[in-house]
C-alpha cells in the first residue's frame, strides 16, 4: 500500500542523513513522489564530502576528534574517580569539598558518555554500525553527555557562589553552607539538570522505518532500517514552550559565572591591600578560590564550540558534523581537566595523589613479588617431587 505523507525529521536525524538542498530540503520516494521526508536543518561536513564518501576531509576530521575524545574521556573517567576517592578520604566536611565531589560525579558522567557518544556518532558516519544499537548509543549517549555537561555547569556556578559568600560574608556563610544544606543544594542541582534533560529524552524515539510507512526507496534513507523520529511531546517542548530548557542550559551558567567572578575579583583586590593582616582561614579560602578559577576558565573555553555549533544551526540552517563531534569532544575536555588543575594548584591535593599512586605501586609490586615467590616455591616443590620420583624409580635410597 502506498502512503502519501511528508515527515519532518528532527535535528538528531537530520545530521546523520544526507538530504538535498533542492525541493525545500525534501527527499521523496522514487516509486511514490508523495512519500517524502524533510529536514528544516541539513546535515553536512564543513570540510566537504558526503556521508558515504569515506576518506574525505570531513570524515578524517571526525576520526581525529573521535581518537582525541577516546583518550581524553578515558583519562577523565579515571581522574574523576580519583578525585572522588581523595576527597572522600580527606572527609573534611567543608562545603567546598562536598561540591567538588558533586562536580566530579557529573564530570564522570560527561567523560564516560562522551566516549560512548563520539564512538557511536563517528561509527554511524563511517558505517561501522548504522543499526538500532549504533543509533541507540548515539541518541542516548549524546543526550546523557549533555546532561552531564548541564550538571557540571550548574555545579560550577554553585561553587562560585559558595566561594563568593565565604570570602565576602565569612561569618554568615557558615550557616548558609552547612554540610546538610550543601547536600540539599547538590540534590537540587541534580533535579534541575534532570528537569532540563527530560524534554530532550521525551521528544525523540527510535523506530523502524516501516512502522511509520516511510518508503524504502527514499535515496537519503537508503540502507537504513531505523531512524530517530519526533514524539507527540516534541511539538510542546520545542515549539509551544520555545525550548526554554535549552535556553536556561545554554545562557544561564556563563553570564552568572562572569558576574560572580567580577565581584570576586573586586573582593580579592580588597584583601590584597591588607595581606599582612589576613588570618589563616582567609588565606586558605582565597587559595581554594584561586585553585578553582582555572576550572571556570576551561569551562568558558569549552563553551566556544557549542556556541559556534548553535550559531550555524540557528543562523545558517546547517548542522555540521565536525562541530557536533567537537561539542562532544569539548564535554570530554571539560570533564577531564579538574585533576591536573587541582594537582598543580593545591599542595595538599598533590600530596594525596602522590600518596595514592605510591600505595598503588607498592601494592602492585608486593603482589608481583608474592606471585613470583609462589612460582619459585611451586618450581622448587615440583623439582623435589620429580627428584624423589626418580630415586624411587631407581630402587630407592641406599643406606
Amino acid at each position: 500500500m502506498s502512503y502519501n505523507q511528508t515527515i519532518d525529521l528532527p535535528l538528531l536525524s537530520c545530521h546523520i542523513v544526507e538530504l538535498p538542498e533542492q525541493n525545500n530540503r525534501t527527499d521523496c520516494s522514487i516509486s511514490n513522489p508523495n512519500n517524502c521526508v524533510r529536514c528544516p536543518i541539513l546535515g553536512r561536513f564543513v570540510a566537504g564530502g558526503g556521508l558515504d564518501e569515506f576518506g574525505t576531509p570531513g570524515h578524517v576530521i571526525c576520526l581525529v576528534q573521535w581518537i582525541l575524545a577516546m583518550f581524553i574521556g578515558i583519562f577523565g573517567t579515571f581522574t574523576n574517580i580519583l578525585i572522588i576517592t581523595i576527597l572522600k578520604r580527606q572527609n573534611s566536611g567543608r562545603a567546598f569539598d562536598i561540591l567538588l565531589i558533586v562536580l566530579a560525579c557529573f564530570d564522570f558522567i560527561g567523560s564516560v558518555m562522551s566516549v560512548i557518544a563520539t564512538t557511536a556518532t563517528v561509527g554511524y558516519f563511517e558505517n561501522w554500525n548504522r543499526g538500532p544499537l549504533g543509533l541507540y548509543l548515539f541518541y542516548i549517549g549524546s543526550l546523557t553527555a549533555f546532561f552531564g555537561r548541564s550538571g557540571s555547569s550548574f555545579t560550577t556556578v554553585l561553587i562560585t557562589v559558595e566561594r563568593f559568600l565565604v570570602i565576602t560574608f565569612p561569618m554568615r556563610s557558615s550557616t548558609w553552607f552547612t554540610v546538610r544544606k550543601t547536600k540539599l543544594y547538590a540534590v537540587g542541582i541534580f533535579i534541575f539538570a534532570a528537569f532540563n534533560a527530560i524534554p530532550r529524552f521525551t521528544s525523540f524515539v527510535i523506530h523502524p522505518i516501516e512502522r511509520y510507512h516511510i518508503a524504502r526507496d527514499i535515496p537519503s534513507l537508503k540502507g537504513l532500517d531505523y531512524v530517530v523520529l519526533s514524539t507527540v511531546l516534541e511539538e510542546f517542548w520545542y515549539r509551544t514552550t520555545g525550548a526554554f530548557f535549552d535556553q536556561i542550559d545554554f545562557w544561564f551558567p556563563l553570564p552568572t559565572l562572569l558576574f560572580f567572578h567580577f565581584l570576586l575579583f573586586i573582593q580579592i583586590r580588597k584583601f590584597s591591600r591588607r595581606r599582612k593582616t589576613m588570618n589563616m582561614k582567609e588565606k586558605k579560602d582565597i587559595r581554594a578560590l584561586k585553585m578553582f578559577i582555572p576550572v571556570v576558565f576551561v569551562l568558558f573555553l569549552c563553551n566556544i564550540e557549542p556556541y559556534v555549533h548553535y550559531y550555524y544551526i540557528r543562523i545558517g540552517g546547517y548542522v555540521y558534523r565536525e562541530h557536533f563531534v567537537g561539542v562532544l569532544l569539548s564535554i570530554a575536555v571539560n570533564s577531564a581537566v579538574n585533576l591536573p588543575i587541582y594537582y598543580f594548584k593545591g599542595s595538599s591535593f598533590r600530596n594525596e595523589v602522590r600518596g595514592l599512586f605510591s600505595t598503588f605501586i607498592c601494592f602492585a609490586l608486593c603482589k608481583r613479588r608474592r606471585k613470583d615467590g609462589s612460582k619459585e616455591r611451586s618450581t622448587a616443590t615440583a623439582l623435589t617431587v620429580s627428584h624423589s620420583q626418580g630415586i624411587e624409580a631407581r630402587g630407592g635410597v641406599h643406606t
